[in-house]
This record gives structure tokens, C-alpha cells and sequence, in this order.
């Protein structure tokens, strides 16, 4: 019975995405008819091989700079991330997670000038996201936030001494 209900839902979406596929009223409806038999998007496991954190000499003005990854599964509130700036995230990073605890799953780390860290693929691979944002903890005013491309094959985070830069990387394999 709720497979029938599931095909027909389907159906009923499908001929009206047809018939009005230009409009995007018709296409939010459309989302969210899919969404709710669970045909929708479904968020995913990063391509990323490898990420790595590197602070520069003089980074955070040679102090530690605390970094979030926040792995986002929901786009409603993955739009409303991508806004906010990082010191506005760390403020209410705990209200989030507390909020939205199977929605938001967060990667902290904190480097020191000259520090590298490499986040292992295992960890990576067991988080699922529609995207993921890099905030990290600088004091000057500013948004230092990154989105990460989930289907970059590597991420670098460059901690310097007054921002954040976040850069796709190519795995070089060895023949």
C-alpha cells in the first residue's frame, strides 16, 4: 500500500514537472513532493582522497587558530551557513549542533603557527553532507569561511596570518 502511494505521489510530480518544468514555484513544489515520498536529494559521502590543514608562520598573527569543518545535511540550513560568518558560527556553533544534532556534524581542530594536520580518509569517508563549510577563528572582522567543493579529489585549508584560503588539490599517485 505505501509503495502505491509512494508511485502514484511520484507519478502526480512527474507530469507536473513536465508540463510546468520552467517555473520555479513548480519546481519547489516539486522538491518537496519528492523529498517527502524519499525521492529527493540525499546528501553525500565527499570525493576528497585527502585534507589537510597547514598554518602559516605567522598565522592568527602567531597564535592558534581553532578550525571547524561542518558537515551539512540539510540545504535549508546549509543556505544559511553559507551566510554566516565564522565569528557568528563559533558564537553559536553549540546552539546549532544542539539544535540539529542528526543535521550538523562538525570537525574541530585547532593549529599553532607551523602546524599541518592531515584528516584521514577515514574519517571523511564516514560523513555524508549537501556541503561543507571551513569556518575558522580569526580575530580580525571578516567572514572566514570556506565552502568546500565535495567533489574536489583533495582540499588544502591554508591558515595564514590574517584569513583562511581553501584550494582544490590533484592527488599525484605514484606509477
Amino acid at each position: 500500500m505505501k509503495s502505491t502511494h509512494r508511485l502514484f505521489a511520484f507519478a502526480i510530480v512527474l507530469a507536473a514537472t513536465l508540463g510546468l518544468g520552467g517555473c520555479a514555484t513548480i519546481t519547489d513544489i516539486k522538491d518537496s513532493a519528492l523529498k517527502a515520498v524519499g525521492l529527493g536529494p540525499k546528501p553525500v559521502t565527499p570525493d576528497w582522497k585527502a585534507v589537510t590543514i597547514t598554518a602559516a608562520d605567522d598565522a592568527n598573527q602567531n597564535s592558534a587558530v581553532a578550525i571547524d569543518l561542518v558537515f551539512v545535511k540539510e540545504q535549508a540550513l546549509l543556505d544559511t551557513l553559507n551566510s554566516t560568518p565564522a565569528p557568528k558560527w563559533f558564537a553559536t556553533r553549540a546552539d546549532i549542533m544542539r539544535s540539529f544534532p542528526e543535521t550538523v556534524s562538525v570537525m574541530s581542530y585547532e593549529l599553532v603557527p607551523r602546524q599541518s594536520v592531515r584528516i584521514p580518509e577515514a574519517l571523511i569517508e564516514k560523513q555524508k553532507a549537501f556541503g561543507v563549510l571551513a569556518f575558522a577563528g580569526y580575530p580580525p572582522p571578516g567572514e572566514h569561511r570556506a565552502r568546500l567543493k565535495l567533489d574536489a579529489e583533495a582540499i588544502l585549508l591554508q591558515l595564514g596570518r590574517d584569513g583562511l584560503k581553501a584550494s582544490e588539490v590533484k592527488v599525484i599517485r605514484a606509477q
